[in-house]
């Protein structure tokens, strides 16, 4: 997804700004936006190779639970150290017996990965949205941009920050939950079901966002609207006009 953006991003930069580098950039820019994805690719490969043996992995996940449990029944002082490295609440047994996947155990490579290729990512996204402003309004003092163009560039790409900041807030608040929780090894059951049907809102918001922010978009549903409901209301026209047709036909013969 931030790949996606970065790349919606950088053809509005193509389009719009004019540079030195402009007609080479123009060369390369695809083979750079297939690099942004293999990299994306590379980097997500080795999950797969770092996940470990389920059976063991699923043992050891839920071994500290089975223990915390047992000496809760044994009514017998807790191990701190159980405590702390307790990773699940008691949980049902049908639970224990689920066919569940154990993605990893030490989260240190992909979180290590997943924060830098966002914060590179973010870093670039800022730099080209400073740059297009920049450029624009560079444009428009020299007079080589007329005042109505930049401004409906103006618009257009206030519109499209607005559309991709939404749907980030969708992920930013799962996105921290999940982060803390690992942090402090805190595990709650309530904020998992929020996390993960606040993720899934992500394209419904997203599409929504586009729909309302967008002005075009908003004319054509409107005007799709419009349109369906005239249809609604002819359709009883026509059928009663028809009907009273038929009544005086029948009353005539």
């Amino acid at each position: 997804m931030t790949t996606a953006i970065i790349v919606l991003v950088e053809s509005r930069f193509h389009i719009v700004c004019e540079f030195r580098g402009e007609r080479y950039w123009s060369m390369i820019r695809r083979k750079w936006i297939a690099f942004l994805y293999v990299i994306v690719i590379l980097y997500v490969l080795p999950f797969k190779y770092l996940c470990p043996d389920q059976e063991p992995a699923k043992q050891r996940l839920f071994q500290n639970c089975l223990e915390y449990r047992n000496m809760q029944k044994s009514k017998y002082d807790f191990s701190p150290s159980l405590i702390r490295l307790q990773r699940l609440p008691c949980l049902p047994s049908y639970i224990y017996n689920a066919p569940i996947l154990v993605l990893v155990e030490d989260i240190t490579y992909h979180l290590t990965v997943i924060i830098v290729w966002l914060v590179v990512c973010f870093n670039g996204l800022i730099a080209l949205l400073i740059y297009i402003y920049w450029n624009t309004a560079k444009l428009l003092k020299n007079h080589r941009m007329s005042p109505q163009t930049y401004q409906i560039h103006r618009i257009f790409m206030s519109a499209l920050v607005i559309q991709l900041v939404i749907p980030f807030c969708t992920l930013i608040g799962p996105a921290v939950a999940v982060l803390t929780s690992i942090i402090t090894n805190y595990y709650n059951q309530g904020i998992v079901n929020v996390s993960v049907l606040s993720v899934t809102l992500h394209g419904s918001v997203t599409t929504v966002a586009m729909l309302i922010v967008h002005k075009s978009y908003r004319l054509a549903i409107k005007e799709m609207f419009r349109k369906f409901s005239f249809q609604s209301t002819e359709v009883p026209r026509m059928l009663m006009y028809t009907n009273h047709v038929a009544r005086i036909e029948s009353t005539t013969y």
